[in-house]
């Protein structure tokens, strides 16, 4: 992995947004947190950010690495913070897959951004539709990221209800 990690680092500025994120949530899969790759990946995600390559769809994954890489940059939190603010409004305006959501509602809560708030509240209304379509591990990661944000609003004070309906009805 040693060997990858430092082939990527020399193709970093190669990378298309798309492979960027790609190698960032492999990184994370696979916990690859050499420093230089980190910083590769950092400097390539603000880049493909600035250029508004990094879209919607890409936002989730790059969440879940930055959080599954524990990386403590705050030009990266801040780049999730305020992508994730942007799209707030968008949320309910794509097809995002119940694992897309709880990871992104996992990542939101783990990195504490600050508008942490605002945007798990439109994921819980967004995903108050899908509520038979989340796998248990999402479900629990989605309401997991609402306690953990100690999101109190009437949106995620009905999905809690909703999953925890939904998990009733499951082990019956």
């Amino acid at each position: 992995l040693v060997g990858i990690a430092a082939a990527a680092v020399a193709r970093a500025p190669d990378l298309l947004a798309e492979d960027t994120v790609r190698l960032a949530w492999a990184c994370a899969k696979l916990q690859i947190k050499s420093p230089e790759l980190l910083g590769a990946l950092e400097g390539q995600l603000l880049r493909h950010r600035r250029s508004e390559a990094i879209t919607g769809p890409a936002l989730p994954n790059v969440a879940w690495s930055v959080a599954t890489l524990g990386t403590t940059s705050p030009r990266l939190i801040a780049m999730v913070d305020e992508e994730a603010k942007k799209r707030t409004l968008t949320w309910g305006r794509r097809d995002f897959a119940p694992q897309e959501l709880a990871n992104a509602a996992w990542a939101f809560a783990r990195l504490a951004i600050p508008s942490a708030h605002e945007v798990l509240r439109e994921i819980s209304r967004v995903s108050q539709a899908q509520i038979p379509d989340f796998k248990p591990q999402e479900l629990s990661n989605l309401v997991w990221a609402l306690a953990t944000a100690d999101a109190k609003d009437r949106s995620s004070n009905l999905l809690c209800r909703k999953a925890a309906s939904d998990a009733a009805a499951r082990a019956a």
